[in-house]
Protein backbone atom coordinates (compact mmCIF):
# COMPACT_ATOMS: atom_id res chain seq x y z
CA UNK A 1 0.00 0.00 0.00
CA UNK A 2 2.73 2.45 0.93
CA UNK A 3 4.62 1.69 -2.27
CA UNK A 4 1.47 2.29 -4.32
CA UNK A 5 0.74 5.54 -2.55
CA UNK A 6 4.30 6.83 -2.89
CA UNK A 7 4.49 5.93 -6.56
CA UNK A 8 7.64 3.82 -6.29
CA UNK A 9 8.88 3.31 -9.86
CA UNK A 10 9.43 -0.44 -9.48
CA UNK A 11 5.82 -0.94 -8.41
CA UNK A 12 4.53 1.00 -11.42
CA UNK A 13 6.76 -1.03 -13.75
CA UNK A 14 5.48 -4.26 -12.23
CA UNK A 15 1.89 -3.03 -12.57
CA UNK A 16 2.48 -2.24 -16.25
CA UNK A 17 3.83 -5.76 -16.82
CA UNK A 18 0.91 -7.41 -15.04
CA UNK A 19 -1.54 -5.24 -16.98
CA UNK A 20 0.00 -6.17 -20.33
CA UNK A 21 -0.34 -9.86 -19.43
CA UNK A 22 -3.93 -9.44 -18.21
CA UNK A 23 -4.97 -7.39 -21.25
CA UNK A 24 -3.61 -10.09 -23.56
CA UNK A 25 -5.56 -12.74 -21.65
CA UNK A 26 -8.74 -10.63 -21.68
CA UNK A 27 -8.28 -10.23 -25.44
CA UNK A 28 -8.03 -14.00 -25.90
CA UNK A 29 -11.19 -14.62 -23.85
CA UNK A 30 -13.02 -11.80 -25.63
CA UNK A 31 -12.35 -13.54 -28.93
CA UNK A 32 -13.70 -16.86 -27.68
CA UNK A 33 -17.24 -18.24 -27.39
CA UNK A 34 -17.69 -17.34 -23.70
CA UNK A 35 -20.53 -15.00 -22.75
CA UNK A 36 -18.56 -13.05 -20.19
CA UNK A 37 -15.58 -12.88 -17.90
CA UNK A 38 -15.06 -12.48 -14.17
CA UNK A 39 -12.48 -9.90 -13.16
CA UNK A 40 -11.46 -10.05 -9.55
CA UNK A 41 -9.21 -8.52 -7.00
CA UNK A 42 -9.74 -8.04 -3.29
CA UNK A 43 -10.05 -4.30 -2.71
CA UNK A 44 -11.86 -4.20 0.61
CA UNK A 45 -11.92 -5.32 4.20
CA UNK A 46 -14.91 -5.31 6.52
CA UNK A 47 -14.07 -1.69 7.36
CA UNK A 48 -13.54 -0.29 3.88
CA UNK A 49 -11.01 -0.07 1.07
CA UNK A 50 -7.52 -1.55 1.37
CA UNK A 51 -6.01 1.34 -0.61
CA UNK A 52 -7.14 4.95 -0.70
CA UNK A 53 -9.85 5.56 -3.28
CA UNK A 54 -7.67 8.15 -5.05
CA UNK A 55 -4.85 5.62 -5.51
CA UNK A 56 -7.29 3.01 -6.81
CA UNK A 57 -8.79 5.52 -9.24
CA UNK A 58 -5.41 6.69 -10.50
CA UNK A 59 -3.71 3.30 -10.87
CA UNK A 60 -6.35 0.62 -11.28
CA UNK A 61 -9.55 2.14 -12.67
CA UNK A 62 -7.95 2.82 -16.09
CA UNK A 63 -6.81 -0.81 -16.30
CA UNK A 64 -10.23 -2.21 -15.47
CA UNK A 65 -11.86 0.27 -17.84
CA UNK A 66 -9.64 -1.09 -20.63
CA UNK A 67 -10.59 -4.69 -19.79
CA UNK A 68 -14.29 -3.76 -19.77
CA UNK A 69 -14.00 -1.98 -23.11
CA UNK A 70 -12.25 -4.95 -24.72
CA UNK A 71 -14.92 -7.34 -23.45
CA UNK A 72 -17.85 -5.10 -24.37
CA UNK A 73 -16.38 -4.50 -27.85
CA UNK A 74 -16.76 -8.26 -28.30
CA UNK A 75 -20.29 -8.32 -26.85
CA UNK A 76 -19.20 -9.99 -23.58
CA UNK A 77 -20.51 -9.40 -20.09
CA UNK A 78 -18.17 -8.19 -17.33
CA UNK A 79 -18.51 -9.54 -13.79
CA UNK A 80 -16.36 -8.15 -10.98
CA UNK A 81 -15.62 -9.94 -7.71
CA UNK A 82 -14.00 -8.41 -4.65
CA UNK A 83 -13.92 -9.15 -0.96
CA UNK A 84 -14.83 -6.62 1.67
CA UNK A 85 -16.66 -3.31 1.73
CA UNK A 86 -16.16 -1.67 -1.65
CA UNK A 87 -19.05 0.77 -1.44
CA UNK A 88 -16.73 3.60 -2.52
CA UNK A 89 -15.86 1.77 -5.75
CA UNK A 90 -19.35 0.85 -6.95
CA UNK A 91 -19.91 4.12 -8.82
CA UNK A 92 -16.54 3.64 -10.54
CA UNK A 93 -17.48 0.09 -11.47
CA UNK A 94 -20.68 1.31 -13.09
CA UNK A 95 -18.78 3.97 -15.06
CA UNK A 96 -16.10 1.44 -16.09
CA UNK A 97 -18.76 -0.83 -17.57
CA UNK A 98 -18.99 -3.64 -15.03
CA UNK A 99 -22.28 -5.47 -15.59
CA UNK A 100 -22.49 -7.37 -12.28
CA UNK A 101 -20.61 -7.06 -9.00
CA UNK A 102 -20.00 -9.64 -6.29
CA UNK A 103 -18.64 -8.37 -2.99
CA UNK A 104 -19.24 -8.74 0.73
CA UNK A 105 -22.62 -7.08 0.92
CA UNK A 106 -22.91 -8.09 4.59
CA UNK A 107 -20.26 -5.39 5.27
CA UNK A 108 -22.27 -2.79 3.39
CA UNK A 109 -25.63 -1.04 3.62
CA UNK A 110 -27.54 -3.16 1.13
CA UNK A 111 -30.64 -0.95 1.09
CA UNK A 112 -28.66 2.21 0.29
CA UNK A 113 -26.60 0.42 -2.35
CA UNK A 114 -29.72 -0.98 -4.00
CA UNK A 115 -31.40 2.42 -3.96
CA UNK A 116 -28.39 4.15 -5.50
CA UNK A 117 -27.33 1.55 -8.07
CA UNK A 118 -30.49 -0.40 -8.94
CA UNK A 119 -30.87 -0.57 -12.70
CA UNK A 120 -27.26 0.46 -13.26
CA UNK A 121 -25.46 -2.74 -12.21
CA UNK A 122 -26.53 -6.25 -11.23
CA UNK A 123 -25.80 -7.54 -7.74
CA UNK A 124 -24.30 -11.03 -7.69
CA UNK A 125 -24.72 -12.45 -4.22
CA UNK A 126 -26.29 -15.04 -2.03
CA UNK A 127 -26.46 -15.16 1.70
CA UNK A 128 -25.37 -12.10 3.62
CA UNK A 129 -23.37 -14.26 6.04
CA UNK A 130 -20.45 -16.33 4.77
CA UNK A 131 -20.96 -19.27 7.12
CA UNK A 132 -24.73 -19.17 7.71
CA UNK A 133 -25.23 -22.35 5.68
CA UNK A 134 -22.92 -24.33 7.97
CA UNK A 135 -23.77 -22.83 11.34
CA UNK A 136 -27.20 -21.27 11.04
CA UNK A 137 -30.60 -22.80 11.59
CA UNK A 138 -32.98 -23.34 8.68
CA UNK A 139 -34.90 -20.24 9.80
CA UNK A 140 -31.70 -18.16 9.93
CA UNK A 141 -30.72 -19.34 6.45
CA UNK A 142 -34.15 -18.42 5.08
CA UNK A 143 -34.00 -14.97 6.71
CA UNK A 144 -30.47 -14.34 5.39
CA UNK A 145 -31.57 -15.13 1.83
CA UNK A 146 -34.67 -12.97 2.22
CA UNK A 147 -32.62 -10.03 3.53
CA UNK A 148 -30.57 -10.07 0.34
CA UNK A 149 -33.64 -10.49 -1.86
CA UNK A 150 -35.54 -7.70 -0.11
CA UNK A 151 -32.63 -5.35 -0.79
CA UNK A 152 -31.73 -6.34 -4.36
CA UNK A 153 -34.55 -8.36 -5.99
CA UNK A 154 -36.99 -6.02 -7.65
CA UNK A 155 -38.82 -8.66 -9.64
CA UNK A 156 -37.31 -7.68 -12.98
CA UNK A 157 -33.66 -8.66 -12.77
CA UNK A 158 -30.82 -6.95 -11.06
CA UNK A 159 -29.71 -9.79 -8.79
CA UNK A 160 -27.87 -13.02 -9.51
CA UNK A 161 -28.28 -15.61 -6.77
CA UNK A 162 -25.26 -17.61 -5.64
CA UNK A 163 -25.11 -20.45 -3.18
CA UNK A 164 -21.65 -21.52 -2.04
CA UNK A 165 -21.23 -23.87 0.86
CA UNK A 166 -18.57 -25.66 2.80
CA UNK A 167 -18.55 -29.47 3.05
CA UNK A 168 -19.98 -29.29 6.59
CA UNK A 169 -23.17 -27.50 5.48
CA UNK A 170 -26.26 -29.62 6.17
CA UNK A 171 -28.30 -30.29 3.04
CA UNK A 172 -31.50 -28.91 4.62
CA UNK A 173 -29.79 -25.48 4.93
CA UNK A 174 -28.76 -25.52 1.28
CA UNK A 175 -32.30 -26.53 0.24
CA UNK A 176 -33.80 -23.78 2.44
CA UNK A 177 -31.48 -21.19 0.90
CA UNK A 178 -32.35 -22.20 -2.66
CA UNK A 179 -36.08 -22.31 -1.91
CA UNK A 180 -36.02 -18.70 -0.70
CA UNK A 181 -34.86 -17.54 -4.14
CA UNK A 182 -38.04 -18.80 -5.81
CA UNK A 183 -40.54 -17.57 -3.18
CA UNK A 184 -42.52 -14.66 -4.67
CA UNK A 185 -41.78 -11.30 -3.05
CA UNK A 186 -43.92 -8.18 -3.12
CA UNK A 187 -42.72 -5.97 -5.97
CA UNK A 188 -40.69 -3.00 -4.70
CA UNK A 189 -41.58 0.48 -5.81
Amino acid sequence: RKDLESGVKGIRTLLDMVHAFCQAEVGLWAGSQVDGMVLGDDWGSADGLLVPQEVWRELFRPLYREYCKTLHDHDKMVFFRSSGNVTELLGDMVRMGVDAVHCCFECMDMAKIAQRFRGRIAFWTGSDCSDILSRGTVAEVREAALRVRRAFDFGSGGVIAQCSWRPDAPIDRIVAFCEQWVVPLPVHV
